[in-house]
């Protein structure tokens, strides 16, 4: 029976408060405040998606209700935000998640590529610095020297796999073809530390 079976309620997300503090040739950082009510501690997911619904990805996941994250300056970009309970209950913003609109920043697509070029490191912002890079480079050449980076970066294990897939597809998507066979492998050698969303990517881009 269902004596005695309670259900917990989700959180309360009442709103969410972005606001532009750093804005650069290539990637925007943006801080994020939460404001969320439960009986039980949080914990919030921070999820960065594409305006067409093909890739989101988990920014970071922790227990603070404030973040600063870093999205690209070439296009516009969502962040969705799941709070979740103690009782493992969650809510997200459904409807109401916050769209982080790109404005026109007068830089040169070489400007931004350079930039873009200069963050690609460990940190969380490399995810944006690559997709600002692919949109920015204008030749075969600066797409190619682009993608020889991330093969590095993924040998090295500088990436997550996560982040690895996502940036495989935009640099399929763009066109990059030599050497992408290699990095599929690559990325394919990592699946087991991605996410179910990443996988169903993985495979939409093999």
């Amino acid at each position: 029976t269902l004596e005695g079976l309670q259900f917990a309620a989700p959180p309360q997300l009442h709103g969410i408060d972005v606001v532009l503090v750093n804005a650069s040739a290539a990637v925007n950082w943006f801080d994020v405040t939460v404001n969320a009510s439960d009986i039980s501690p949080l914990t919030y997911d921070y999820w960065i998606a594409d305006t067409d619904g093909i890739w989101s990805y988990v920014f970071d996941s922790n227990t603070s209700e404030s973040i600063r994250i870093a999205v690209p300056s070439t296009r516009d970009v969502a962040l969705e935000v799941v709070v979740t309970n103690a009782h493992l209950s969650s809510t997200t913003c459904n409807d109401s998640c916050p769209l982080l609109e790109v404005e026109s920043s007068g830089f040169s697509s070489q400007v931004i590529l350079q930039e873009a070029s200069q963050l690609l490191d460990d940190s969380e912002q490399v995810v944006a610095a690559f997709i600002s890079g692919i949109d920015s480079a204008s030749s075969v050449n600066d797409m190619q020297d682009l993608f020889e980076v991330f093969v590095e970066m993924i040998q090295n294990n500088v990436t997550t796999a996560s982040h690895s897939i996502l940036i495989l597809h935009e640099f399929q998507q763009a066109g990059v073809s030599s050497g992408l066979l290699n990095a599929i492998e690559l990325v394919g050698e990592r699946l087991s530390d991605a996410t179910e969303h990443m996988l169903e990517l993985y495979l939409g881009t093999v």
